[in-house]
């Protein structure tokens, strides 16, 4: 009975916490409320604060998941898969990592508000796209034409730039280029001509 129960528990905190991402992507966070959340999870609000203490500690867990799932979660796997088919694994990281952006781009908007509007650097989520960074790079650098030091983080600026304007900016970049990445077949020829360009 008490595993069955502590499985429940998890079951109940992952619903709320995909609750809670839906609800930010729907209504942003300055609309975020508690009874929001616990509707679109099917629970009452006293279950949050049970599970959670408050809407605070739980939109908090929700930024170290997301940043963990979007960044160190993708890259280790990708990883795992570099060295045998370095084109191949990067391919599909970035049709995941791109998918998910593209899929919640108000969160990852929530996500680097901070670094966009008061130029804060110390979050959560930038510390986490900077150690990405330094481990993305040290696992590609080999296949840059051995390129080295400035050079080789300039490139990848101009790669992860192209990569993150289209889910920063998915508006902007659809009406300049024409071209939806909600359309799989765009999305895949963007994806595989910039591992070409670059890699």
């Amino acid at each position: 009975m008490g595993a069955g129960k502590k499985e429940d528990d998890i079951t109940m905190r992952d619903r709320i916490i995909r609750a809670t991402i839906e609800c930010i992507e729907k209504h942003g966070l300055h609309d975020l409320t508690v009874r929001r959340i616990a509707r679109e999870a099917g629970v009452n609000v006293a279950a949050i604060n049970y599970y959670f203490g408050s809407k605070e500690k739980l939109v908090d867990e929700v930024f170290q998941k997301t940043i963990y799932t979007g960044f160190d979660e993708n890259i280790d796997d990708f990883l795992k898969d570099y060295k045998e088919s370095p084109d191949t694994a990067l391919e599909q990281f970035l049709r995941h990592f791109m998918a998910g952006g593209l899929q919640y781009p108000n969160l990852v908007k929530i996500h680097f508000y901070e670094a966009f509007v008061n130029n804060n650097y110390k979050t959560l989520s930038a510390k986490g796209v900077s150690a990405f960074l330094d481990k993305f790079e040290t696992t590609v650098s080999s296949c840059m034409d051995k390129k080295k030091g400035n050079q080789c983080k300039i490139e990848m600026t101009q790669f992860w730039s192209a990569v993150f304007f289209p889910i920063v900016f998915p508006g902007l970049f659809r009406d300049y280029t024409g071209v939806d990445f909600k359309d799989q077949a765009w999305l895949e020829m963007y994806i595989r001509r910039l591992v070409k360009m670059y890699f």
